[in-house]
């Protein structure tokens, strides 16, 4: 076998990262489980079983740099809620629509925007199914967060433009389409479960955007707290304090000399 077609095969080198987190069966498989991410920032509204983001995106393209093919087909719609209480109304239309769809603190410094929704169409009826979730959901949107809200259809993953390019100029190539039958015969994971969310990771995530909202100078974030997150601090531009309330301290001089004798002696 010549080198270039043990290169074209080779999905070893360059995905050490992914690969430590395997486990090798005896029938010379790569298990990997999906991780469980406290750190995550969505919500995941409903998930289905035929959207494997766990696998294509978290270890085909983060390992191998793969856009896999079930990828170019994936549809979905986006918008950006202003505010932590925009955020909080698309949750709930999210959960009232039951679609599937997620929604968070958009964390992602190359993302300017401090809030992200989804909805996401059939992976099986490409961009028509995706135009028809749209004239489903952008009324939807503009009748809960306002009109002014910019509603988009975009294809794939931000990370994938990133890496590829505008997602009209991608192609399917040999080397792909060789990656992607050798990752799914290798790769095994709990698909089923890579998505799902415990309601008390919900919890925790909706009040890490709380947190967000604050530190973020949303001023929204107000109205979900009993008090600020942390308390003010004192100025004292304009207060009633006068300067013999904060006279300095003086060490006394035996103090110092203490001190620096300290300081000077050598070790033993």
């Amino acid at each position: 076998m010549l080198y270039e077609d043990l290169k074209k095969i080779d999905f070893i080198e360059g995905a050490e990262r992914i690969l430590g987190r395997c486990k090798l069966t005896k029938d010379d498989k790569l298990r990997i489980s999906p991780l469980f991410e406290p750190d995550t920032s969505w919500v995941n509204v409903r998930v289905t079983s035929d959207r494997l983001c766990a696998r294509w995106h978290g270890v085909y393209f983060k390992g191998w740099g793969l856009v896999p093919a079930q990828c170019r087909g994936c549809f979905k719609v986006v918008c950006h809620p202003a505010s932590l209480k925009g955020l909080l109304a698309i949750h709930q239309l999210q959960k009232n629509m039951d679609l599937v769809s997620k929604c968070g603190m958009d964390t992602r410094d190359y993302v300017p925007h401090l809030y992200s929704a989804f909805w996401y169409g059939d992976l099986d009826k490409g961009l028509d199914g995706g135009r028809e979730l749209y004239r489903k959901v952008k009324p939807k949107i503009l009748e809960t967060i306002g009109a002014q809200t910019n509603v988009i259809l975009k294809r794939g993953c931000t990370e994938f433009e990133l890496r590829l390019g505008p997602s009209d100029t991608w192609k399917w190539t040999e080397k792909d389409e060789i990656m992607q039958s050798i990752l799914d015969s290798v790769i095994e994971m709990d698909d089923e479960d890579s998505l799902y969310m415990p309601k008390f990771l919900d919890f925790h995530v909706m009040r890490k955007w709380i947190e967000w909202a604050w530190s973020h100078g949303d001023q929204s974030a107000r109205e979900f707290l009993d008090g600020p997150l942390v308390n003010p601090t004192i100025t004292y531009h304009d207060s009633k304090h006068e300067g013999k309330d904060f006279l300095i301290p003086i060490l006394k001089p035996e103090i110092n000399d203490a001190s620096n004798e300290e300081a000077s002696r050598p070790e033993s």
